[in-house]
């Protein structure tokens, strides 16, 4: 029996969905959409949002604007709003500014952004606000299929219900038909009539004065009084906040996510890691609002997880380099058709730019630009035209001076580079360049200019990975070692260890393989991930790694890394209670140190003995070796080796009573952390801290501080130092009578050493000893043991990072 229907676009996509030989189910599974939504449509029970026209489109494999031509003529007059399906998410702030504006005194207001932004659907939100207020008519004008400038009039006065007539001034026709009414004439999609647009507007708004413009374009129109705004990719969780159901709800990109993935497999209920996930997918798609609709729609096929591991994949095929005139119905179609209106030069620059994995400077620009048609002095008047094209966007986060591509943007650009046979060619300059940045960073990052050094590393360690990935696949695994090594330390001072040892171990599997020529460079990637592995406590890695590396710097006689091998092996030592051993580790390495004229290092190793005593209970010693340490680092010099001087001084000073002093010299070392960007000293200082105001009274600031170094020490993995600051909450729960709260915290801190193999250090044993007794005297031996018998020492440390109290 034939279906009868009015609707002439479900004809037209019924007999479209027979001509393909697809099912119901199978458009709806390749278009991304219910399969009962398909019977609908063909019904005509329903209207299709516009996104969902360009998906059905490519689905079918048919030009979006000609089924566009179709649903319009069901749909009333030309210009009429197209329906509001869903609310718009995330966009209160840009709502209310816009229609402020609109009301106000601006005549022509453009929302600018990439495709796939949502500058469509913003400004469909503000036109039915607009119409709902009664402040005046609204007339939608589509100009995505339009390529010719000549129909640009007929569109208009199409749109405002205007009769065509042979005119030679087409505008009188569009202002007769609005006589005296407010209207607001929304252009959508101008990209590709910039100059014919630009003029409509600037002669049309300067005859009267009842006429207001909203358009939408990946660039601006360029006239006089043209109010430029710029939509934003939706914000997403940051990296290393930990999501849960309720937190991905608050931020607009991932409950976009939540609300599109309920279309294909209902409410989502998610544990930590799948929000995580979620939250990485969001985060990985620039928060761009079709990207993540489209990625949303494969939940019924993948889990956030699979998205989330394998997010280059899901966009290759959406950021392919395919070309529609009919605009951006998907991401690919939409950014190849700004790259078609670009000229040759700006088209290789952005190509090659292509290569930056998450952003780059001027200078980088100019060093991929080397060999084409573009000069270095016109690199940056063409980044400026790429960015006023949207795409690229200016990267404010370091600093001026800095610009990237939304990650789908980029594989575009990637696809093109390859299509133009220099992907090869230009991955080896970006490799080149960045290794060299890496080089320098290595020794800058031990002298006074460490500080800048970290600020100019923090935005580059994408690029930085990226290079040792494209030596490794070269084969090259010197130069793979090379810059694994220089970043070592940056991802030391920085606090993330995972990271950098993800780097090192690839470059010693590949250096396995086929052995480094240089045997320096790969004992100092064996000293480099062994020190990281023992800072997150795998200390039997850690000692392997580094004894490796110190057989080879003494087999070559080189004392500089013989000795930072010695300290490195002293400092697990001191972490497994050997404290004799770890001491004559130190001094070997201060002897080496002392023969070559070595003050930096001297002053490490002093430091280091400090260290020791500390932990054992010899205050006065302590003293001396800071105060000695100090004397080698040119005293207050801004140095990571003034922070532990300071720190040994302070701590020394707090437990012979000294308080004012102590909190004096912690002080001065947390300042100096901070400048410098030294992560691991700050969360010391901040634990030091925190016991100095519990010996003092100061319970509630001292309970502060001492969570916040948790947090710290347990991102960066240090087991064996969160155990201690655990103890110092207990002793800070047990003074405020939270007896439950300190069993838990003692038995937590118990698990994390067990699991490591360490004792507690001498100097924290008679203060632990006596919260232990203070909390079985209040709560009894046998409930203080069912607190502290069976615990989850990972859940107890997710729960404190997060803020919360256990009870």
């Amino acid at each position: 029996m034939a279906v009868e229907t009015d609707s002439q676009f479900g004809v037209r996509l019924r007999a479209l969905r027979l001509a393909a030989g697809l099912s119901e189910e199978a458009l709806a599974h390749r278009a991304g959409v219910e399969p009962e939504a398909i019977a609908d449509l063909e019904l005509g029970r329903r209207r299709p949002r516009p996104d969902t026209v360009w998906l059905l489109a490519d689905a079918l494999g048919v030009d979006a604007a000609r089924l566009q031509v179709t649903l319009d003529r069901d749909g009333g007059p030309a210009g009429r709003l197209p329906e509001q399906v869903r609310p718009i998410l995330g966009r209160s702030t840009e709502l209310a500014e816009l229609g402020n504006v609109l009301t106000g005194p601006a005549r022509i207001v453009t929302l600018t952004g990439p495709g796939g932004v949502g500058k469509t659907r913003l400004a469909l939100a503000v036109a039915h606000q607009v119409a709902r207020s009664g402040q005046g008519v609204v007339r939608w004008v589509r100009l995505a299929a339009i390529a010719d400038p000549s129909r640009l009039p007929s569109a208009v006065a199409t749109a405002v219900g205007a009769r065509e007539r042979p005119d030679p001034d087409p505008a009188t026709a569009v202002l007769d038909q609005i006589g005296g009414d407010a209207t607001v004439l929304v252009l959508d999609n101008c990209e590709q009539l910039l100059p014919a647009v630009a003029a409509w507007c600037s002669d049309l708004v300067s005859r009267s004065d009842r006429v207001r413009v909203l358009a939408t374009s990946r660039q601006a129109l360029g006239i006089a009084d043209e109010i430029i705004y710029p939509v934003a990719p939706l914000p997403a969780p940051p990296a290393g906040e930990r999501p849960t159901m309720e937190n991905l709800r608050r931020w607009p990109a991932t409950r976009l996510f939540l609300d599109r993935a309920k279309d294909v497999v209902g409410d989502l209920v998610l544990d930590p890691e799948s929000a995580d996930a979620v939250a990485r997918v969001c985060r990985g798609l620039d928060g761009l609002p079709l990207a993540i609709e489209l990625a949303a729609a494969g939940m019924g096929a993948t889990t956030a997880g699979q998205l989330a591991a394998d997010l280059d994949s899901l966009l290759g095929p959406l950021a392919g380099p395919g070309v529609s005139a009919a605009g951006h119905h998907t991401l690919g179609t939409a950014i190849g058709w700004s790259y078609e209106l670009l000229e040759p030069a700006e088209r290789e620059l952005f190509a090659r730019l292509s290569v930056a994995v998450g952003g780059w400077t001027l200078d980088a620009a100019r060093h991929f630009a080397v060999g084409g048609i573009v000069r270095g002095d016109e690199v940056v008047a063409l980044m400026a035209r790429l960015a006023g094209k949207s795409l690229i966007v200016p990267d404010n986060r370091y600093g001026l001076g800095r610009y990237m591509m939304l990650r789908v943007i980029r594989l575009h650009a990637a696809g093109r580079l390859a299509a133009a046979g220099e992907g090869a060619a230009i991955r080896a300059r970006h490799a080149g360049f960045y290794t060299g940045l890496a080089e320098r960073a290595a020794a800058g990052l031990r002298g006074p200019s460490a500080q800048q050094w970290l600020e100019w590393l923090d935005p580059e360690i994408d690029n930085l990975r990226a290079a040792q990935q494209f030596w490794l696949e070269s084969s090259d695994v010197d130069q793979g070692l090379r810059v694994a090594t220089a970043v070592w330390r940056f991802a030391y001072l920085r606090g993330r260890y995972g990271e950098g040892r993800d780097v090192l171990d690839a470059a010693l599997r590949a250096a396995a393989a086929a052995p480094a020529a240089d045997p320096m460079l790969w004992a100092d990637a064996l000293v480099a991930a062994g020190t990281l592995a023992y800072l997150q406590c795998e200390y039997d890695v850690g000692a392997r790694r580094i004894q490796d590396g110190l057989a080879l710097y003494r087999a070559t006689g080189q004392v500089s890394g013989t000795a930072d091998a010695l300290q490195r092996l002293g400092s697990i030592a001191r972490e497994r209670g050997s404290y004799a051993e770890s001491i004559a580790l130190h001094e070997e390495a201060l002897q080496l140190c002392q023969a070559v004229g070595d003050r930096a290092g001297v002053g490490d190793a002093l430091n280091y003995l400090a260290f020791v005593r500390w932990l054992t209970g010899d205050w006065q010693t302590c003293e001396e070796l800071a105060t000695k340490a100090l004397d080698q680092f040119g005293g207050r010099a801004e140095s990571e080796g003034v922070v532990w001087a300071l720190l040994n001084l302070g701590i020394a000073s707090r437990y012979r009573g000294a308080r004012q002093r102590a909190g004096r010299l912690l002080q001065e070392s947390k300042k100096l952390c901070e400048r410098l960007g030294y992560a691991e000293g700050t969360a010391w200082c901040l634990d030091q801290l925190g016991a100095l105001d519990r010996d003092q009274g100061r319970l509630d600031s001292a309970w502060s501080l001492q969570q916040q170094s948790l947090t710290r020490h347990a991102r960066m993995g240090d087991r064996w130092r969160a155990a201690g600051v655990l103890d110092g909450l207990a002793a800070t729960a047990t003074r405020r009578a939270r007896y439950q709260t300190a069993a838990r915290l003692l038995g937590t801190a118990e698990a994390l050493r067990t699991s490591i193999g360490t004792p507690i250090p001498p100097c924290e044993g008679a203060e632990r000893e006596a919260t232990v007794a203070a909390v079985i005297d209040a709560l009894g031996q046998h409930r203080y043991a069912e607190l502290t018998g069976v615990l989850r020492p990972e859940r107890m440390l997710a729960r404190l990072e997060s803020g919360f109290e256990p009870v």
